[in-house]
């Protein structure tokens, strides 16, 4: 039999969280009212059931796999998970939204295994599957509830739009890669990096755009690798045209720009002509480089060469390596 615990009245426990008034009901039985957890009525085996106060904590076993519940009176708790569905919440809220094929590759994990642990994180309400696309593949992103379980709530949820998915999945196609490529190196997400920027109050890879106006805006990659040596390198993702104008601006911020290494624009090859023709507009050739949207391959190279002629500024600030630190813990 299936046992559940709900609550009386109208309303009913969702997926993921279980709201109590102080009078605990038990269900049991197929037909339940609990949707999701129907087909668990023929393997689940509750083993445990303990009381701490006004904490009731639910031990399940559901084949091979254990699943614990916390609730408590008149708080909404998060289903506690295994730490590799952690890690993916935590993953997919700092970068923004992945797709299934992406967790497979960045957590070497089956086809089969990966969509059975984001099926059930996005049962558990932890994440939201997006398909906008008519013969694409969908994104997850994280919701709000997982973004405040891992800690994260302040990166805000990720929208997922038809004119914005192709972006995100390349960006995040190219985090995936970067990270296989470059793993002694940390990859952060422009959210990630906002937000680690708003809490230093210092610029850590974002660049001034205009002149010395109130006019000027900050510009900020769409991800940033990092590594211990402190090499700062800027990453964007271009698949449409800007403006002469607009990439001419860009172009002549990241040359200004102390606190960056070489900037590298992955393109497709209409965008990659025009980033090219900024860049000999504006002499910054030895600041930007410009390589095909797959070849991370020789962005690779190239940072390590670079890394290993680096020396350290020894007039660097202190808090350098605590930005490191922090950025890359909230990578993970």
């Amino acid at each position: 039999a299936i046992v559940l615990v709900g609550v009386s009245g109208p309303e009913r426990r969702r997926i993921g969280s279980l709201y109590v008034d102080g009078s605990l009901i038990a269900l049991s039985g197929r037909n339940c009212s609990t949707r999701g957890r129907a087909s668990w009525s023929h393997r689940v085996c509750v083993t445990l059931e303990r009381s701490f106060g006004s904490l009731l904590v639910l031990f399940a076993v559901v084949g091979r796999i254990k699943h614990v519940y916390a609730f408590s009176n008149g708080t909404e708790v998060v289903l506690m998970q295994t730490e590799r569905n952690s890690q993916i919440v935590s993953w997919i809220g700092g970068l923004g939204a992945a797709g299934a094929e992406h967790v497979m590759s960045e957590f070497g994990m089956s086809r089969s295994i990966a969509y059975q642990r984001l099926n059930s994180l996005t049962r558990d309400g932890l994440l939201e599957h997006h398909a906008v696309l008519y013969g694409r593949p969908g994104m997850y992103t994280a919701t709000l509830a997982g973004l405040r379980w891992k800690g994260i709530g302040h990166l805000g949820v990720f929208s997922v739009r038809p004119g914005s998915f192709e972006h995100a999945w390349q960006v995040t196609h190219a985090a995936v890669q970067l990270g296989r490529a470059m793993p002694d190196w940390d990859v952060m997400s422009e959210r990630q990096l906002r937000s680690a920027e708003s809490e230093y109050g210092t610029l850590v890879a974002s660049i001034q755009v205009g002149q010395a106006t109130a006019n000027t805006k900050l510009h900020r990659p769409d991800l940033v690798l990092t590594c211990k040596r402190g090499l700062v390198v800027p990453i964007e993702v271009e698949l449409s045209t800007k403006s002469a104008s607009r990439l001419a601006a860009i172009c002549r911020g990241w040359a200004r720009a102390r606190h960056i290494n070489t900037v590298y624009y992955l393109a497709t090859p209409g965008p990659a002509r025009a980033v090219a023709r900024a860049i000999h507009t504006t002499n910054t050739a030895d600041r930007i480089r410009v390589l095909d949207l797959q070849d991370i391959p020789t962005l690779a190279n190239e940072q390590y060469t670079a890394e290993d002629h680096h020396e350290p500024d020894p007039t660097d600030n202190e808090d350098d390596d605590e930005i490191q630190s922090s950025t890359s813990e909230a990578y993970r």
